[in-house]
């Protein structure tokens, strides 16, 4: 006989075991979140306008390969790059709030699963098949077995093979933005959302003990929170936990959930068994979308097991454990809920673009004629000096269909430069996005206002090398 999951709806107040008059009286993100994980409902619908913004920025599925392969032209090869930086910069923020250093990691993304590491990791997540992907990507060679990388784990904990961990240094963190490979299920593939290769900005913070982890995750978790309301929707947890850990840690489950607005969704491991990745506790944080639907975007997990299988060590000798957490989602996965976002403001009958620092292009210049151009291109030279992305539409194109082209590209501010008025680099008439007259406004206040905006989190810190991994002095 099978043992199966046992599933409980968490508040801040009790631990509910789910039957269904609890079904019923839970909120709408639970409830979709038990259709998926109870129900086996696997498939959710893409709002077509998300799918029309995505291809409006230049995203698109790449036709030289197989399905499930994002390209990136134009205006969305930037916002790309941005929400990229933007992951390494909210993970070091975060590690900073925490007092904990760390280590950035670059490597490779093909892996030689005939190791024995390699091998003893794919024994232990070997129960749950289909967990990332139908199967690996095989790279073909004369004496190994590789395949392209199903998760972010690889590198970092291949960086501290040879190197034991200093144990009065813990907790660190070894951080990357790696290229994952899922041969995910052709009928589940979504643009931005569910790919075939996307990219994972994921941290290892490494503690002492399990429990260490524990305490630590309920220090960032809401600076997670945080930093998802910029999403402005509802965030419902779903947790994971093996049936040990769940035993001993209802409190725990609690914590998590003061902090959210909607209950949880708890998922109990039979007796014996470890979550689906290998880890004793997974916390995804499911955001709820224009279609009403659960969608994971963060995540942290807790192992110790996994961290054992890689042989990684501390320098007295004891394993440490491992926070595996992904603080901003992956990034087109990040994408996917800016765009949504705009989708859920525009059907309250708000008219929004995406944030400044994010915007490829923060202000758009139309000259009347061709007599005004050498003064627009003036006003985008000044403006870009100042660290204002602008575009100058000397298209030729009329009034209207400029600025109907700007709003389409969800442009923040629009300048119209007049031939019969007078205007300078000091002055100019200008729209904000969504308002329908245009009033003059002064460039340099403007700039003043809005040159912070075009960029996020600037401040660097500092590191003590005493608490570096790789704190050696060289010859």
């Amino acid at each position: 006989m099978v043992d199966h999951p046992k599933y409980f709806t968490v508040t801040a107040e009790d631990c509910t075991p789910i039957n269904t008059l609890s079904i019923e009286s839970s909120d709408a993100g639970v409830q979709s979140l038990i259709q998926q994980q109870i129900f086996g409902r696997k498939s959710e619908i893409q709002p077509a306008r998300l799918s029309q913004l995505l291809e409006l920025f230049g995203c698109g599925w790449e036709g030289l390969t197989e399905p499930g392969h994002m390209s990136f032209v134009g205006y969305s090869s930037f916002v790309l790059g941005q929400a990229m930086k933007n992951s390494e910069d909210v993970a070091n923020a975060i590690c900073r709030e925490l007092d904990v250093p760390v280590v950035k990691v670059e490597g490779v993304s093909v892996v030689d699963v005939s190791s024995p590491v390699m091998s003893n990791y794919s024994r232990l997540i070997s129960t749950h098949p289909g967990l990332y992907g139908d199967s690996p990507y095989v790279v073909n060679t004369t004496d190994q077995t590789c395949v392209l990388r199903q998760t972010a784990c690889f590198q970092k904990y291949s960086a501290c093979l040879n190197r034991p961990l200093p144990v009065d240094s813990l907790p660190l963190a070894l951080f990357e933005v790696s290229d994952s490979f899922r041969r995910e299920p052709k009928p589940a593939l979504q643009l931005g959302f569910r790919l075939r290769r996307f990219h994972l900005p994921e941290a290892h913070i490494h503690t002492r003990t399990v429990e260490e982890a524990v305490n630590l995750s309920l220090r960032f978790h809401p600076l997670i929170l945080s930093t998802l309301s910029e999403m402005e929707a509802p965030i419902v947890l779903l947790i994971s936990a093996t049936d040990e850990f769940a035993r001993s840690h209802e409190e725990y489950f609690k914590t998590l959930c003061k902090d959210s607005s909607a209950r949880a969704l708890l998922k109990v491991s039979p007796p014996g068994e470890l979550c689906e990745d290998g880890v004793e506790v997974d916390v995804e944080y499911h955001i709820v979308d224009s279609t009403g639907c659960c969608r994971e975007l963060s995540t942290f997990q807790i192992d110790r097991r996994i961290t054992e299988t890689f042989g990684i060590s501390c320098s007295d000798k004891t394993t440490p454990a491992t926070i595996h957490a992904v603080f901003t989602g992956g990034v087109e996965r990040f994408l996917y809920f800016c765009f949504d976002r705009i989708i859920r403001r525009e059907s309250q009958g708000i008219s929004s673009h995406l944030p400044l620092w994010l915007s490829p292009v923060i202000l758009r210049i139309w000259p009347e004629n061709i007599t005004v151009l050498p003064l627009a291109l003036q006003m985008a030279e000044y403006l870009s000096r100042e660290g204002i992305r602008t575009e100058v539409d000397d298209r030729g194109l009329q009034f209207e269909v400029a600025l109907q082209d700007s709003e389409a590209l969800l442009v923040p501010y629009f300048v119209r430069v007049d031939a019969n008025k007078p205007s300078d680099c000091q002055t100019t008439s200008m729209q904000r996005f969504g308002e329908r007259s245009f009033i003059r406004f002064d460039m340099p206040d403007f700039i003043r206002n809005t040159k912070g905006l075009c960029s996020r989190h600037n401040a660097i810190g500092f590191s003590r090398l005493s608490r570096q991994l790789f704190n050696t002095l060289r010859k």
